[in-house]
């Protein structure tokens, strides 16, 4: 039997400060995620990410540690 679901993901780019390329990595997320980042970003990307993205990178085991 197939479940039928929708599933969520957010594409993450890490970079350097100065560099023009960037390391990709996918996180499989909660539905509420993609609200919760955006409403948040704005004041520091990088807590948004800790706060909203980084608990789902095991789901997929390709986040960096």
């Amino acid at each position: 039997t197939i479940v039928y679901r929708t599933q969520y993901f957010a594409i993450v780019c890490f970079k350097s400060k100065y560099s023009l390329s960037c390391s990709e990595y996918i996180y499989q997320v909660g539905a509420s995620t993609k609200f919760n980042y955006s409403m948040n970003y704005t004041k520091s990307a990088g807590e948004a990410y800790w706060e909203y993205s980084k608990p789902y990178s095991k789901n997929l085991g390709c986040g960096p540690d």
